[in-house]
């Protein structure tokens, strides 16, 4: 038994120094399939070590991923440790949302071209867009394909076309909520292999992503939730706060009137004024804090007609030219030369420019000039309000628009609703309102409303 063991040999034993002429010829073949049977099976096995590396970093991702609670860490954890599963050097992750398209991140891309793929938008035609559009896979593998495809998008980055590249719809159940594309060094990664493992990271990315979506709703309704509270907190302490004053005002006032009854005409005269004020003081901070509440809620009622600019603007000269007096203050107006009529609310309207132009008068020195025109600029009426005050600093332009925000501290000369609310009110009437300010050269605040036919007057 040892002997005949012995004197078998192994699939390496028959090399070509085995063999002689006079050798058997089967056995010659025999000896060749063992050859390719052993090299096949050397590959086999190389091909299951890799797919069981492959799918353990799979696992890794996928459990990293049921952690990621934000698009953000969806889309880190797929670029970062995804593009090792599949072997891609370069990626893009977007999500999609019925028609809106946003690329969340890229990784693999020199700086400044990275930024240039992010700022694609929707209408370049690229991989992603397609995908996102058609819901199908690509799969381009060779610069021939991308170049005739999508070559345009290739001169306008300023970038060779790679080599080869997969885009893939993300689907959570028949939705697609995002696209994510793989740049490879060649097209060997399009083996079968190397394709199931691409879907299946594209399947685990689009359920966290999904996740993530919904994980970001629900946080922002808490955080809706909490700013509305916030608000109403905001609300109560300015009741609580600023209504003081105007009411120690007013008990002050009277409770001297009603004390001294020989209280000379001269002196009794100041103290109503200063009742009155404080009394419009109220009434104006009253009101703030409603059309505050009503445009939070959505209640905000508008009766919109065309309504004449011209008028607008002189009501506006009568009813703001005495409080520009009073500040010893140059209030100028211009009034459009020819019939010019806007869309709107006519209460609402005077009310916007009432609380630009008092709040120039506001902060414009005593001896100052305060604007206000209005001209029709093909489909729509601007209205300016401007003054040679202070200016306001860049830093704080983005914030003027903000509840209850004051760029001084501490300013008691309102409670930053002013400018909150004509903002909400010039959106309400379907309206645009910016601001043009430099330290120390004024401010100019304008809006623009839809204008009427002026055929129709």
């Amino acid at each position: 038994m040892d002997t005949t063991m012995s004197q078998l040999q192994s699939p390496d034993d028959f090399s070509k120094d085995s063999f002689n002429p006079g050798f058997d010829p089967r056995q010659q073949e025999v000896s060749a399939n063992l050859r390719a049977s052993h090299q096949s099976l050397s590959t086999a096995l190389a091909d299951a070590e890799t797919v069981a590396l492959h799918m353990m970093q799979l696992q890794e991702v996928t459990a990293a991923l049921s952690k990621a609670r934000t698009e953000d860490e969806v889309a880190d954890i797929v670029l970062r440790m995804g593009l090792g599963v599949v072997a891609g050097v370069a990626g893009v992750l977007a999500r999609v949302d019925g028609e809106s398209f946003q690329r969340i991140a890229a990784v693999g891309f020199a700086p400044e071209l990275q930024e240039r793929v992010l700022a694609m938008t929707r209408a370049d035609e690229c991989p992603l867009i397609s995908v996102a559009k058609s819901g199908e896979q690509l799969w381009l593998r060779s610069r021939d394909e991308h170049v005739n495809s999508f070559g345009l998008v290739y001169e306008r980055l300023g970038i060779p076309a790679p080599e080869a590249s997969a885009a893939v719809p993300l689907f959570h159940g028949s939705e697609i909520v995002g696209v994510l594309s793989v740049i490879f060094e060649n097209a060997s990664a399009f083996g079968a292999v190397k394709q199931a493992f691409t879907l299946l990271l594209a399947q685990v990315a689009a359920d966290a992503l999904a996740r993530a979506r919904s994980y970001d709703v629900e946080r922002g309704a808490r955080r809706g939730a909490e700013s509305i509270a916030q608000a109403r907190a905001d609300v109560l302490a300015i009741v609580a706060h600023d209504l003081r004053n105007p009411l120690s005002v007013i008990s002050s006032s009277s409770a001297l009137l009603l004390e001294m009854d020989e209280l000379p005409i001269g002196q009794r005269r100041k103290l109503l004024e200063t009742t009155q004020r404080a009394a419009r003081r109220m009434n104006r901070l009253i009101g703030d804090l409603l059309d505050a509440t009503r445009l939070q809620a959505g209640r905000l009622t508008l009766e919109l007609r065309d309504v004449d600019a011209c008028k607008i603007i002189r009501e506006s000269e009568e009813t703001l030219g005495p409080s520009a007096a009073e500040r010893h203050i140059d209030l100028r107006v211009f009034a459009p030369d020819s019939d010019c009529w806007v869309r709107a609310d006519e209460g609402r309207l005077l009310q916007v420019i009432g609380n630009l132009v008092g709040n120039a008068l506001k902060f414009t020195t005593e001896g100052g000039r305060v604007t206000l025109s209005a001209e029709r600029r093909e489909c729509e009426v601007v209205f300016n309000v401007s003054d040679n005050g202070p200016g306001i600093p860049a830093e704080d332009q983005s914030r003027l628009f903000e509840s209850f925000w004051q760029a001084r501290s501490g300013d008691s000369r309102g409670v930053g609703l002013g400018l909150s609310i004509t903002k909400d009110l010039v959106s309400a009437l379907e309206g645009r309102l910016w601001v043009d300010s430099v330290v120390g050269s004024g401010s100019t605040f304008a809006f623009a409303l839809p204008s009427a036919q002026a055929t129709q007057h």
